[in-house]
Order: C-alpha cells, then sequence, then structure tokens
C-alpha cells in the first residue's frame, strides 16, 4: 500500500487482483518492478502481504479504480464479480 504514511502524500493507492489462479509466481502484492520503479522516485511501499482478490465492495469504496488493459480485465471482471456481470 502506498499512502501518507508511507510517502508523504495526500492519497492513498491499494492493489487488489484478479485471477489470483494465474499467480502462481507471485512474491507480493506489487510487481518487484513497480516496488524498484517507485523506490527510484522516493517512494516507499509495504509490501508485505501476498496479493488480495478484488471484491465487489473494493469497487464500491474506491474513489478512482484502474485497470491497466481494458481488453484483459474486463473478462475477469465479468466472470468473478456479480456487479460485472453488466459491465
Amino acid at each position: 500500500m502506498i499512502g501518507p504514511a508511507v510517502a508523504g502524500l495526500e492519497w492513498e493507492a491499494s492493489s487488489r487482483a484478479l485471477a489470483i489462479e494465474r499467480g502462481k509466481d507471485n512474491v507480493g502484492p506489487m510487481s518487484i518492478y513497480a516496488v524498484e520503479a517507485l523506490a527510484e522516485r522516493g517512494v516507499r511501499v509495504s509490501n508485505e502481504r501476498l496479493p488480495l482478490p478484488c471484491t465487489v465492495e473494493d469497487l464500491v469504496s474506491a474513489d478512482l479504480a484502474i485497470a491497466v488493459k481494458e481488453a484483459e480485465r474486463r473478462p475477469l471482471l465479468r466472470r468473478d464479480l456479480p456487479a460485472g456481470k453488466g459491465a
């Protein structure tokens, strides 16, 4: 999680996974490349937990949700989340 306590920012970011079953090589909640890129910019992150599945509650409570590649993520949302059936 990236947040005010970690980076002195006025916002907080967290990540949730779609298709956790594909993550046999997961090493934490974020890609090591993302952690490295953030570190180069002086942003430290908490990388202590394994990926958490995305839930409807996560999306409803978010001010902003970003899916990296819509063509890849939309079918997963439809598959896994009841609210995604109409997406």
